[in-house]
């Protein structure tokens, strides 16, 4: 099994995403990713249900199945403050 990293974002509110084509190009089925929600930290699963690639432009519009309802993992703000180590991840 081959993994992969990426990223992608959201367009209008029908399950569309786009991305770098190469970042997908050689990903095997099933796809799966994370959402992650701003405002309250909480991050979502779901499948990619297909895949369609750009002839000649370095982009991928992805169509999602429906986000898990129920977060995966949530972060817990209430326990940062000014001066706390932390490490940062993504873009």
């Amino acid at each position: 099994m081959k993994s992969f990293l990426g990223t992608s974002f959201f367009i209008g509110s029908n399950g569309f995403a786009l991305t770098a084509s190469h970042v997908i190009k050689d990903a095997q089925e099933p796809i799966a990713a994370l959402h992650v929600n701003p405002t309250n930290n909480e991050w979502h699963g779901f499948l990619v249900e297909s895949v369609e690639h750009h002839p000649t432009e370095d982009v991928a519009l992805l169509k999602i199945e429906k986000i898990s309802p129920e977060p995966l993992f949530k972060f817990d703000t209430s326990l940062i403050h000014a001066g706390l180590d932390y490490f940062s991840f993504g873009y």
